[in-house]
């Protein structure tokens, strides 16, 4: 399986080049083969569509610079697809996250992974031109070694050199663990299914009393189209009062005002089922409680692994402290 990599939304921003007026920011994707996992993973996000850039990946010899970019002749196609022998590949005019093209000398050759222009182009630049990012590795120098051309640098962990001949098979490896894996995801996803578990518990120094619970919810499917059902709780008042182990003084407390709790299940914003990529589903469990004349809400963020099904650990609490010392009312509530 893949390592998925988790990159800052600014690296994906910067990536397709939106013309900010400001420095660049953005983290790197890491070496070559994490810059294509991480490039197929978002073209297959349907939240990244409208960012998706036609790509391809060229040997190229480099003619001439201009501007902030380069002419470069194409040698060959590796991925991807262009007729054309000459085309133009923009680099950095200072703050668009992208190399300078200044370090590729004329003459070098360099294996590209580059996105074609096709709408709001920067100054000097064209619809139908290239541009290349500088948040990964999308550029590695072409060598010759004993009539062989050599791709060199950050290709994967622990490879520095490789065959340019064997560079489509390898990188076809990669989308094709991509597709596999997010197939896998898409199974787990529709096969799991999840039940929550409530309670409104008394604490003091000699007891733990119970007084209202949910032991396991109807179960519910991990989508944001059939979330959880929402969960409600009151305590019953003769619960409190013909429990001999509450003291009097704390029974009266809490009796005051009803004592409810209310439980509901919301997905993340900008994380749902549609990251088909990643294994991790990230939910909000909003929990309201009152234990006098105020409602209280409180956030659980719960992080889930699609394949990992021990939820033993997943749960999350509100405490209420009383008057009297060192008792105090619990809400609290976990996955099953």
């Amino acid at each position: 399986m893949l390592v998925l990599r988790t990159v800052a939304v600014v690296a994906f921003l910067t990536l397709f080049n939106f013309n900010f007026a400001q420095a660049c920011d953005c983290s790197s994707l890491g070496d070559h083969s994490a810059t294509i996992e991480q490039r197929a993973q978002w073209n297959k996000d349907p939240r990244y569509k409208a960012y998706v850039k036609e790509s391809a990946v060229v040997e190229v010899e480099v003619l001439k610079h201009h501007q902030h970019g380069m002419d470069v002749g194409i040698l060959q196609v590796l991925v991807g697809s262009e007729s054309r022998s000459q085309v133009t590949v923009w680099g950095d005019p200072g703050h668009l996250c992208r190399p300078y093209t200044k370090q590729f000398a004329a003459g070098t050759r360099w294996l590209l992974f580059i996105d074609k222009i096709t709408s709001d182009p920067y100054t000097h630049e064209a619809v139908g031109d290239y541009s290349i990012s500088g948040c990964g590795t999308y550029f590695l120098p072409v060598s010759i070694v004993q009539s062989q051309k050599v791709i060199r640098g950050a290709i994967a962990p622990g490879v520095t050199e490789m065959p340019l001949s064997l560079y489509q098979q390898w990188h076809g490896e990669i989308l094709k663990n991509v597709d596999e894996l997010a197939n896998k995801i898409q199974v787990a996803s529709d096969q799991w299914e999840l039940s929550c578990w409530a309670q409104v518990a008394l604490s003091g120094p000699t007891i733990y009393t119970v007084l209202a619970s949910e032991k396991q919810s109807p179960k519910f499917k991990l989508t944001k189209d059939n979330p959880m059902s929402k969960i409600v709780l009151q305590v019953d008042p003769q619960t409190i009062f013909g429990n001999p182990d509450i003291p009097q003084s704390v029974a009266q407390e809490i009796t005051q005002y009803p004592i409810t709790m209310e439980l509901e299940l919301n997905y993340s914003a900008g994380y749902t089922d549609n990251w088909i990529v990643d294994p991790l589903r990230h939910l909000n469990f909003i929990l309201g409680s009152q234990m006098n004349d105020a409602v209280f809400k409180s956030t659980h963020l719960m992080t889930l692994n699609l394949f990992d099904q021990n939820l033993g650990y997943k749960w999350g609490a509100a405490v209420r402290e009383l008057k009297t010392p060192d008792y105090k009312v619990e809400f609290s509530f976990g996955l099953k």
